[in-house]
């Protein structure tokens, strides 16, 4: 792969745990993206979680997210450190002989003319992280549900919610970038030679799980609205409605994004799809 895009300054490596064995366009992503995949542990996520989120807050005064975005992420990040926490309280009988966790070493800020690159791919890598999150939650959402543990469950859409919004903003500030920026320095970077053609966010694999889990939650979530002995409190009804809203934020969010940086709706995939079915090999447009 061409070494250009090491020229600008680089977000950290950060290591998320895989299912399965990738496909060859997901591990492009994770490389385009630098995600590492690993078993889990605890020192080591920590120490990912504390990089990203040092390197976020330090080019967060310089993006333009308004103030209710700004505040989601940070609800997000302070999710992300109590879950943390929690890990490290829980195991902390068996962690003598662990190192502490550390963040990796900051790069400085870049220039203005090397911000757009960086942000790019910061941005994702904390979206990951939320997903990650959103991911355990959810599949403990999900158990509280079937099992009729319904202060649990409520706490658990509470933080889904936040979780969703702190995710929602976090590709806000991915794309807190000029239209004419992610044209010039961020779009050909995930086109040949750099990618292969058709590089997309399907490839990522925490969303794809993210979908799956969502869709069991709700599966669960039903049955319990059609089980006549045992349906669902208003309270949790209500939650599962501001869930569903936050829902329909991110869903809005990705749109303008979309809208904003590729007005005439033509993603990599799209043109590279077009391009094979219309018998134009190589490299589209």
């Amino acid at each position: 792969m061409p070494s250009a895009q090491s020229e600008t300054p680089q977000p950290p490596v950060i290591t998320l745990p895989s299912e399965g064995r990738p496909n060859r366009r997901s591990a492009e992503y994770d490389q385009y993206f630098r995600l590492c995949r690993a078993e889990q542990e605890l020192s080591r996520d920590t120490g990912d979680c504390l990089s990203v989120q040092d390197a976020v807050l330090s080019d967060l005064p310089a993006s333009d997210l308004d103030g209710r975005e700004r505040a989601d992420l940070l609800a997000g990040l302070a999710l992300l450190n109590r879950r943390l926490l929690r890990e490290w309280l829980t195991r902390a009988p068996g962690l003598a002989g662990n190192r502490p966790p550390a963040s990796q070493p900051a790069q400085p800020a870049p220039a203005d003319s090397t911000t757009a690159l960086y942000r790019w791919k910061l941005g994702h890598q904390l979206f990951h992280l939320h997903l990650r999150a959103m991911n355990d939650t959810l599949i403990q959402a999900t158990d509280a549900a079937r099992e009729s543990r319904w202060p649990q469950l409520s706490g658990l859409l509470q933080e889904l919610r936040v979780l969703y919004d702190a995710a929602t903003a976090a590709m806000s500030y991915s794309a807190a970038l000029h239209p004419d920026a992610y044209q010039g320095e961020v779009r050909p970077t995930m086109e040949p030679p750099f990618l292969s053609p058709g590089f997309s966010g399907l490839f990522n694999q925490e969303h794809r799980q993210t979908v799956r889990l969502l869709r069991r939650l709700r599966t669960t979530l039903e049955d319990r609205l059609d089980d006549a002995d045992c349906g669902l409190p208003d309270h949790v009804r209500s939650l599962i409605g501001e869930l569903a809203a936050a829902q329909a934020r991110n869903h809005a969010n990705h749109v303008q994004i979309c809208h904003r940086f590729v007005p005439e709706g033509a993603s990599l995939l799209r043109r590279h799809l077009e391009a094979r079915r219309d018998g134009c090999p190589g490299r589209e447009g």
